[in-house]
């Protein structure tokens, strides 16, 4: 925006517009698969510590524990378009938000357990689920990043084309570079 001045000067200058479509589906993909191993990690932990619920009740409950987590996780998309820092810090507080969701729908299903094992149980669950969404995100990741498209004086381009004609990349060091020049 600080180079919109540029246009009026005459001088032509190149747009980049990230593919709001294409980054909402590969959220979408990314949500569902980490609902589904979670939904099925919950139940599991559920029935270890003899629970007499059903996977139905085991779903219904995180259903609905997880309506305020999937608004911050909507927040935390639009948040990622305006400014990258304050989507991971929405991102961040939405993994803390899953977290208390997560123990009070097992303390629902299970309130009998014990503290230490309901505790040790969850975290395991969760842990796995977020190893399994890390490796879902370097997906995500690189699917959105190759619709980005880059136009300058009528000719437009993706990150895609561009890296095809480079040839493979490791996309999860790509993040992980990122990540570190933001920090």
């Amino acid at each position: 925006m600080g180079m919109s001045g540029l246009y009026s000067s005459g001088i032509s200058m190149p747009s980049i517009a990230p593919s709001f479509f294409v980054c909402l589906m590969w959220g979408i993909l990314l949500a569902v698969v980490a609902i589904a191993v979670f939904v099925v990690l919950v139940f599991a932990v559920c029935k270890l510590m003899g629970a007499a619920c059903t996977f139905q009740d085991v779903l219904i409950a995180c259903g609905a524990h997880s309506v305020f987590v999937t608004f911050l996780l909507l927040v935390t998309f639009l948040l990622f378009f305006v400014n990258l820092q304050l989507g991971i810090v929405f991102l961040a507080g939405t993994l803390i938000a899953w977290v208390v969701a997560g123990v009070l729908t097992v303390q629902t299903l299970v309130p009998d357990a014990t503290p230490a094992k309901l505790w040790i149980s969850y975290i395991a669950a969760a842990l796995i689920t977020l190893v399994v969404g890390y490796f879902m995100a370097g997906q995500a990741f690189t699917g959105s990043v190759r619709e980005v498209s880059i136009s300058y004086q009528g000719e437009s381009h993706t990150i895609g084309e561009a890296m095809d004609l480079v040839g493979s990349m490791d996309y999860l060091e790509l993040l992980d570079q990122l990540l570190d020049e933001i920090y």
